[in-house]
């Protein structure tokens, strides 16, 4: 039988994809839990507000099907507090994930995102399609990489940063937290805390950088 599997802010237009992995993996995702504004028409759904729900929900394993690393954080928390503990990681049938990574709980691998060996990943980070991380690489918590990027080997990305589709961060480089790598950025360079950078090379364009989307994520 099915296992159950529950979504919680459900309104994120990334909840699409998440379901595709969440079916895939072989769940029945008959709870999906709306926690603001919808920003899409939540089609195949049958979302509940926190008001709806039993209080056998909480017990389900549990997904925060968002991208922006700062209001994920937000969701995670808030489901914490109504009760949900169970936040399994979901790698997608299509990624490929190397046999000596470390993944922590709540991690979002999409189709074709690569994982590579002794790779670490933080907990309730995501990997959008396509994107990769090299081996001996560190993808800290609540970070984001964009579709097709590309974190190269020995690299340290950390929590709450953002990188953007297209992106590639060289072998070797550290980048802060709550940072933005701009969509097809060339990073060759360390960055700090809470910068933004572009270009190819990456350059930095705005310091003290408040998060993308201006949520930024507890360090």
């Amino acid at each position: 039988m099915a296992k159950r599997f529950a979504v919680f802010g459900a309104e994120s237009i990334f909840t699409a994809d998440y379901a595709e992995t969440v079916e895939r993996l072989g769940y029945v995702l008959d709870l999906a839990i709306v926690d603001g504004e919808p920003e899409w028409d939540m089609a195949g759904l049958n979302p509940k507000t926190l008001a709806q729900c039993r209080p056998d929900d909480v017990s389900v394993p549990c997904g925060i099907p968002w991208v922006t690393p700062g209001l994920k954080w937000q969701k995670a928390q808030a489901a914490i507090t109504h009760g949900f503990h169970d936040f399994p990681s979901l790698v997608d049938p299509h990624a490929s994930l190397a046999r000596t990574a470390t993944v922590a709980r709540g991690v979002f691998a999409g189709a074709s995102a690569t994982i590579g060996a002794l790779a670490v990943v933080g907990e309730f980070a995501l990997l959008n399609r396509n994107a990769s991380l090299g081996h001996h690489s560190r993808l800290g918590s609540y970070a984001s990489l964009g579709p097709g990027s590309v974190v190269a080997a020995r690299c340290s990305i950390g929590s709450g940063t953002m990188v953007g589709a297209g992106a590639i961060v060289t072998p070797g480089i550290s980048v802060g937290a709550n940072c933005l790598i701009a969509a097809g950025a060339v990073v060759t360079r360390d960055m700090p805390d809470q910068v933004m950078c572009a270009g190819n090379p990456a350059r930095v364009t705005q310091s003290g950088y408040s998060g993308y989307k201006d949520a930024l994520v507890p360090t």
